[in-house]
């Protein structure tokens, strides 16, 4: 009779990145035989970090008819399609959860923020719905 024993090894993650080696030696059974792991060992990759982000703009100052795109770059792929949203400091929300323009590597995404700019204030930037591979999500906010 041949009895098969799983083991469930639980890896408790704190905050942190890194790796995980986990490795099985060999055990016998009543009888004598020795039963082999396969694989012997396996390591797992532990991440915990959202992607990280920067943004640029075309001009930090712009005028009535001056066009603006802000370019955010991410530190990692990032899946889906991530949104952005423009709130002017005195004129509220300029544009809200708009869905940036992947340049191709799906690490550099853009939003054309047009070129009708009515009232002198300063305008934050806040990406969302941004997520690597794991479903971290980034948070970022900039002031233009």
């Amino acid at each position: 009779m041949i009895k098969r024993f799983g083991h469930i090894l639980q890896v408790l993650l704190g905050s942190g990145d890194g790796t995980v080696t986990v490795t099985v030696g060999t055990a016998t059974d009543a009888t004598g035989n020795t039963v082999n792991s396969t694989p012997s060992s396996n390591t797992f990759t532990i991440d915990n970090t959202g992607p990280t982000s920067t943004a640029s703009y075309t001009a930090s100052t712009v005028n009535d008819g001056t066009s603006q795109t802000v370019t955010i770059t991410f530190g990692e792929v990032v899946t889906g399609t991530p949104t952005i949203t423009l709130t002017g400091s005195s004129s509220g929300a300029i544009a809200t959860n708009q869905s940036m323009s992947d340049s191709g590597d799906q690490t550099v995404w853009t939003y054309s923020a047009g070129s009708s700019w009515s009232t002198n204030e300063t305008v934050s930037v806040t990406v969302g719905t941004a997520t690597d591979a794991t479903g971290n999500t980034v948070n970022y906010y900039s002031i233009i």
